[in-house]
């Protein structure tokens, strides 16, 4: 009889005990922290006094993860779950004698994917499903925080929607990012999904030339240009060229990495000479015009004329004094040049002439005067002193 007694009290106490611990936990929840983007689960603790703590399994089969010790503690971060993939988990409670509750539903994050098409700027998404909302799930919003902004709705999808996305970004954006919220219905439950982040290369992102300078040599009807390069680079660039009162028209086509450029082609009678780059987009189709180099060219009335200032006599390349002469000019040249005594050595109308003293004319200073006619019918003189070495 006795034995009897203290069997049914065994009985009772581990039923008892059974009871207590048997309340599971509840409304358990999945969602990415947006600042860490670790997966964070949360639940309602347990009400039963004598639990323990917390045991999360993960996978199907669900299989051990890790152990939350204390009744108490209602949250768990998964540090080692990435969560741009989906998880499954469950969790039940257990008491100091590891007797256990009944485990929750499989529930799991909301993971996001996409894709961007950097020529079409069209953004491609999708997520994973959200299963078990605690009071049920009302739908999915797609976040959208573009070049820094703040993150706002793009739009709305109800729970049994197709779970992708299309969409076209605006030119003007570089850089955005996307995330996902799947929201119970009584609207106080939302899980998060991981955030997307998409790089747009816009139009000029190959933009990695630039004219350095533009220098123009009146004496030769010449500019020369230089190029600078930073970075990646596309792998061709189309000069451009115009004129005042003439349309742009290409004159050349670079390689990369080409560091200079002679125009041998330009009008001395323009008053202004511009340049710039044309350079392919990302894409390979579209264009960017660079920073249009323009500079002013001299007033082609204006002489342009150089002197030797030293010869040496007899010799074949450094012996001969020519003027350059370059600009407009009319029929007359005059040419003259004398000896220190005021004597004429030499004199020539005829501008591809050139004085080449020998060795027998003393070497001085010799003096030279030329007339020139433009063809606005204005004279010119230039006189100046050449100095004749043997």
């Amino acid at each position: 009889m006795v034995r009897r007694v203290l069997l049914l009290v065994m009985i009772c106490w581990t039923t008892a005990a059974v009871a207590q611990i048997v309340a599971p936990a509840t409304r358990p929840l999945a969602t990415v922290d947006r600042a860490s983007q670790h997966v964070v689960l949360s639940w309602q603790p347990t009400t039963t006094l004598t639990a323990a703590g917390y045991h999360i399994c993960s996978g199907t089969p669900c299989l051990d993860y890790d152990t939350v010790f204390g009744r108490e503690n209602h949250s768990y971060v998964c540090y080692d779950h990435d969560a741009a993939l989906p998880h499954r988990y469950r969790i039940h409670v257990f008491d100091s004698n590891y007797n256990v509750s009944a485990l929750t539903p499989y529930f799991g994050n909301v993971a996001l994917e996409g894709s961007l098409d950097h020529c079409a700027s069209q953004v491609e998404v999708r997520w994973s499903p959200y299963d078990n909302m605690p009071d049920g799930l009302s739908h999915y919003d797609l976040l959208l925080s573009s070049d820094g902004h703040h993150f706002r709705s793009l739009r709305r999808f109800e729970a049994n929607a197709e779970r992708q996305y299309s969409f076209v970004v605006d030119d003007t954006v570089s850089r955005l990012w996307l995330l996902v919220a799947a929201v119970g219905n009584n609207s106080t439950l939302r899980s998060e999904s991981n955030i997307l982040s998409l790089v747009r290369m816009v139009p000029d992102s190959m933009l990695r030339a630039s004219l350095a300078a533009v220098i123009y040599d009146s004496l030769a009807y010449r500019a020369t240009l230089t190029f600078a390069y930073s970075g990646d680079t596309a792998i061709g660039y189309t000069l451009w060229r115009r004129q005042v009162g003439t349309p742009w028209r290409d004159v050349a086509m670079l390689r990369y990495p080409q560091p200079q450029w002679d125009d041998n082609d330009v009008n001395p009678y323009g008053d202004t000479l511009c340049y710039r780059l044309t350079i392919p987009d990302a894409c390979g189709r579209g264009r960017y015009y660079g920073e249009t180099w323009c500079l002013a060219l001299p007033d082609p009335a204006t002489p342009q004329v150089l002197f030797p200032t030293a010869l040496l006599a007899g010799d074949a390349d450094n012996g001969i004094f020519l003027p350059a002469v370059k600009g407009r000019r009319g029929n007359l040249y005059e040419l003259q040049v004398f000896d220190r005594y005021g004597l004429l050595v030499f004199a020539t109308r005829n501008p591809t002439e050139a004085w080449q003293p020998d060795s027998a004319v003393p070497q001085g200073v010799y003096t030279y005067r030329l007339r020139l006619r433009f063809n606005d019918n204005r004279i010119e003189t230039f006189v100046g002193t050449v100095l004749l070495l043997h």
